[in-house]
């Protein structure tokens, strides 16, 4: 089995010096952050690995519906973050741990000013982007349940609601509180506005 080049040694393959002080430790572009962001998987461990913290991970997931997007997002975060720190030989050294050679070679290259595309790249068909997409489609269907979860505890307490006024309304009729057809309707207002309100609470949870 072959061994796996070190990161050193992917920074000799595509030319670029990999000693402190050179192109390698320059602050990734934006141009180059939408460049990778196009070939990248599973930005959250990226995210991870690079120190952006989850309160911001959480942010750009809820913010951004493209996965893409999300990517992109991630690491100009990063790069704002880190500043100075926002380096290829960071960003490359860290698509190495997670076995993406392929990724740290690309960011070297861009680094060295290598001739790429830098123009965003159409998705590349792989097991690890496939994997990836599985695992969003995965998120939006616990996101849609838990949705549909708080509709019908809406709808359960409407129902529990309605329960609870009429045993009142009933309660109150045997007990001769309400003598009148008038004190009878004001009680079915009160009820129906409860009803109306639970149901308006309903509605909002749906579009949501």
């Amino acid at each position: 089995m072959a061994t796996r080049a070190t990161v050193d040694q992917v920074a000799k393959k595509v030319g670029v010096p990999f000693d402190p002080g050179g192109p390698l430790d320059n602050r990734v572009s934006l141009e180059h952050i939408v460049d990778v962001s196009g070939f990248m998987t599973k930005w959250e461990t990226v995210a991870s690995h690079l120190g952006v913290d989850d309160a911001t991970v959480e942010s750009i997931d809820h913010k951004y519906r493209d996965l893409p997007k999300k990517r992109e997002e991630m690491l100009k975060a990063w790069r704002n973050k880190d500043w100075s720190n926002a380096t290829y030989r960071r960003l490359g050294e860290v698509f190495y741990k997670m076995s993406r050679t392929d990724l740290t070679e690309r960011v070297f290259k861009l680094a060295g000013g290598n001739s790429l595309e830098f123009n965003q790249p159409q998705e590349v068909v792989t097991a690890a982007i496939v994997k990836d997409l599985v695992e969003e489609v995965r998120k939006v269907k616990e996101e849609v349940m838990k949705g549909q979860e708080e509709v019908i505890k809406v709808q359960d307490e409407i129902k529990q609601e309605v329960r609870k006024g009429q045993q009142e309304i009933k309660e109150d009729v045997r007990k001769g509180k309400y003598a009148t057809q008038k004190d009878m309707r004001a009680i079915q207002k009160g009820l129906t506005h409860s009803v109306a309100r639970l149901q308006e609470d309903l509605q909002k949870t749906a579009e949501t």
